[in-house]
């Protein structure tokens, strides 16, 4: 039997993502999505407590200074990150995208920078890293793999592991519903971000799925 948070809500969102742009991609699509559910791995416990703690308490801090600068946004949930939600690959190979589904009726919408926050901390380091020679060729061999067994077109895009990719993030949605002051506070939180974290997210984009519709980039 299989567990409602694949065919419900975010689970059911991740689904349409996978599909259009992976099964279904064409080169008319900027990007592809090649894996979900995304976990770097570390040499040891200790290394990931250390390094994972570091981001969380940057985070932290950012987090201070919204809810000090927007008292009227209420408390922040500090939520622990586990897993990116989807990880894909542009066009021309030369990008990871780092994907947060999230499901557009939720209040704490303005948040979701965060969380791809610490996910975009995350893959810059392991990319700076001794690793990330190895990191990059697991990633090819997974889309080759995928390739090979049907699951994706040959045509599909795959990583260029010659050189440091670029990192994408995008925050992925079903419709957009919320309100302007939702909006708004979506922008003040990029923002803060931005200011506290030198402009890691100024290329955050944002786009919508809805069902029967097609994808669409937010302006």
């Amino acid at each position: 039997e299989v567990s409602e948070r694949w065919w419900k809500k975010e689970g059911k969102l991740q689904t349409r993502w996978l599909k259009r742009f992976g099964t279904d991609w064409d080169d008319s699509l900027p990007w592809a999505i090649f894996d979900r559910e995304v976990v770097l791995g570390y040499d040891s416990e200790i290394d990931k407590k250390s390094i994972k703690e570091n981001f969380i308490n940057r985070i932290k801090l950012i987090i201070q200074k919204i809810e000090q600068k927007h008292p009227e946004y209420g408390s922040i949930k500090k939520k622990e990150p586990s897993e990116l939600d989807m990880i894909g690959v542009s066009k021309e190979g030369d990008a990871l995208i780092l994907i947060e589904a999230k499901e557009s009726r939720a209040q704490d919408m303005y948040y979701a920078p965060l969380q791809i926050l610490y996910y975009m901390l995350e893959w810059e380091n392991a990319l700076r890293s001794n690793s990330s020679s190895s990191i990059l060729e697991g990633i090819s061999s997974l889309i080759n793999a995928k390739k090979e067994t049907g699951l994706f077109k040959r045509e599909m895009p795959n990583i260029i592991i010659s050189k440091i990719p670029k990192i994408k993030p995008i925050l992925a949605i079903g419709v957009k519903e919320w309100s302007g002051e939702i909006y708004r506070r979506i922008k003040a939180t990029i923002k803060i971000i931005n200011d506290e974290e030198n402009n890691i997210l100024s290329n955050l984009e944002i786009w919508e799925y809805p069902e029967n519709g097609n994808p669409k980039l937010i302006p």
